[in-house]
């Protein structure tokens, strides 16, 4: 496992310097994630300089609800399909996601599908290459199934 650009407790340090007890409060996860749980959403923008500063530091922050979860790099879903391209020696992979902790695997797979109900479907521009699907719920997910079955396909046996 790869060592934190900054160690876990130097993000903890930052957290709690900041922590206003009515504003959130600061869990943390086997020593490897946090999460803050604010009162509001509006009280995210009194932790936006602490957070830009984490972010700063190589670590993801996603705002979900009432929570900010903060992630280091290692622990993102886009280093665990870059070390599976390296262990099964392809660059093929397929993905699915549908919310912003999702966004670096998507990148990182070679076709990614976005299902439309999904937070990330509204976030995305036209200059991203994801595909959005045509359709959202259990619609969407026969659709991503039956566009990699047909690339399957095509592809010499």
């Amino acid at each position: 496992m790869n060592q934190y650009p900054y160690p876990i407790s130097y993000i903890n340090e930052l957290l709690l310097k900041n922590k206003k007890r009515q504003i959130f409060e600061v869990k943390r996860f086997q020593d490897l994630y946090f999460c803050l749980k604010i009162q509001q959403t509006e009280d995210f923008q009194s932790l936006a300089p602490v957070l830009l500063k984490i972010e700063t530091l190589g670590w993801e922050i996603y705002p979900h609800r009432n929570k900010i979860y903060i992630i280091p790099p290692f622990l993102q879903k886009g280093a665990a399909v870059k070390y599976m391209q390296e262990q099964l020696q392809t660059s093929v992979l397929w993905a699915a996601g549908d919310s912003k902790m999702d966004y670096s695997f998507l990148i990182a797979s070679s076709q990614s599908f976005v299902p439309r109900h999904g937070e990330l479907a509204n976030q995305l521009d036209e200059s991203v290459p994801l595909k959005i699907t045509k359709s959202s719920g259990i619609k969407a997910a026969e659709e991503i199934l039956s566009a990699i079955y047909n690339q399957l396909s095509k592809v010499p046996q």
